[in-house]
């Protein structure tokens, strides 16, 4: 029986080094096969040759279409009673609901819309944050005049 030839450190040779010496032309010929060499992309359309023989105008552009309306930018809706609360607009608008609009604390355009008295009120707590100290009392003191108008019953007492 033969026995394969011991290395110099005494041990067998491994067999598995080879095994990616061996997998490592087929892989690069994959990653080359698959590369894209541009073929697959489509051709762009060949300039108009310019004919000496019979010269022709281009042709005109097609005219662009009419603007459609944003659909997220309803019609604006009238106002019925508006009120000032330190710079801060207060509007009771034709539909029942409230409009804010103003400049905050921070110089940042306010433009809200609540659907009516009863969630203006409840959110005034919530947004007067964002208010300077003046802009969020007038606020505050308009939320009953704006209950009022609109027709709302006075929050309960705490």
């Amino acid at each position: 029986m033969s026995r394969p030839a011991a290395s110099r450190s005494g041990r067998r040779p491994s067999r598995g080094a080879l095994v990616p010496l061996t997998l490592l032309p087929a892989a690069l010929l994959l990653a080359v096969a698959c590369s894209g060499s541009g073929r697959d992309a489509p051709e762009a359309p060949a300039a108009p040759r310019a004919n000496a023989e019979s010269p022709t105008p281009a042709p005109a552009p097609a005219p662009s279409p009419a603007p459609t309306p944003n659909p997220a930018q309803p019609a604006e809706i009238a106002a019925v009673e508006s009120w000032d609360a330190a710079g801060i607009a207060v509007e009771r608008l034709l539909d029942g609901s409230i409009r804010l609009r103003g400049v905050d604390r921070w110089g940042v355009r306010v433009d809200t819309v609540y659907a009516d008295a009863t969630y203006f009120a409840n959110a005034v707590p919530v947004f007067s944050r964002g208010l300077t100290d003046e802009q969020a009392r007038a606020v505050t003191a308009l939320v009953p005049r704006v209950r009022t108008a609109a027709g709302t019953p006075p929050a309960p007492a705490p």
